[in-house]
């Protein structure tokens, strides 16, 4: 016998079932602040290049990608920069592609 996979329900109504037990829901809470967390670093652009024009060095402080791409020649050529202190405005490496 093939068993329907369960759907998933909202944390209102598994907390109005009568079995549902105390840990799991705490542990549904917990998980979802996890994944609205990783959801709002992704959109925030937080782990996304830094794209602009020109070099980095002096202006660009680094984010968590540690990346940033020089569009000045785009679509021809960009050119890529690493650096490995995030929040520092200095120490950006031109990477070769």
């Amino acid at each position: 016998m093939i068993r329907q996979p369960q759907a998933l329900q909202s944390k209102r109504d598994i907390e109005q079932s009568v079995t549902a037990k105390p840990n799991f829901v705490r542990d549904y809470s917990a998980l979802k602040a996890n994944l609205d967390e990783v959801m709002r670093v992704l959109n925030n652009g937080e782990y996304s290049p830094i794209e602009g024009e020109g070099s980095p060095e002096g202006v660009t402080a680094a984010n968590s990608s540690k990346m940033y791409v020089d569009t000045t020649n785009a679509p021809t050529s960009v050119s890529i920069y690493y650096n490995s202190v995030i929040g520092s405005k200095t120490g950006w490496i031109i990477q070769q592609v």
